[in-house]
């Protein structure tokens, strides 16, 4: 079987020349995630059902940004629960692009949330063809910002100390 010819061996049409610089790839338009957790936030019963008027608010802010959804919920590491989560996102239009790794928060008992959001972008940006992820929110009941990796959900780099040579005067 003949493997499929790539950019560099392949040979332009009968009568064609080929092309003096190599064709690019058509960049991929950029992405807006939203790390969903779902207790507390579209889960605010002891019934573990999803809320209708919780559910409207996440459709509407999923469509107005343009946003598709990654699980960063502890649903995400229970297959029941996480299928459930697909299909009741899907059945509303809401795209669910993947979960978060699990950094084992349940066993050692730290919050690792903002971890896991940064190892899924990461992660996220090693294939270059998939689109680029140029923003992204965390929808969640914890502080997220007070939990060990917090600072990669600011968005920015943290400001220089006053005192860095670096520092613009």
């Amino acid at each position: 079987m003949q493997a499929p010819p790539t950019l560099a061996s392949a040979s332009p049409p009968a009568g064609r020349t080929a092309p003096t610089q190599p064709a690019t790839l058509a960049a991929a338009p950029p992405l807006r995630v939203l790390f969903l957790d779902v207790d507390g936030v579209v889960c605010c019963n002891q019934n573990g059902q999803l809320e209708p008027d919780k559910m409207q608010q996440l459709i509407r802010i999923t469509k107005e940004a343009s946003a598709k959804v990654c699980l960063s919920s502890n649903w995400r590491l229970y297959e029941e629960l996480r299928e459930h989560l697909y299909t009741k996102l899907g059945a509303v239009g809401i795209e669910c692009i993947g979960t978060t790794p699990d950094a084992g928060e349940a066993t050692h008992g730290e919050g690792m949330r903002p971890c896991e959001i940064g190892a899924w972008i990461r992660f996220w940006h090693e294939d270059k063809q998939r689109q680029r992820v140029t923003s992204f929110v965390a929808v969640d009941d914890r502080p997220l910002l007070q939990e060990k990796g917090g600072s990669v959900l600011r968005g920015a780099p943290p400001p220089l100390p006053p005192q860095s040579p670096d520092r613009p005067m």
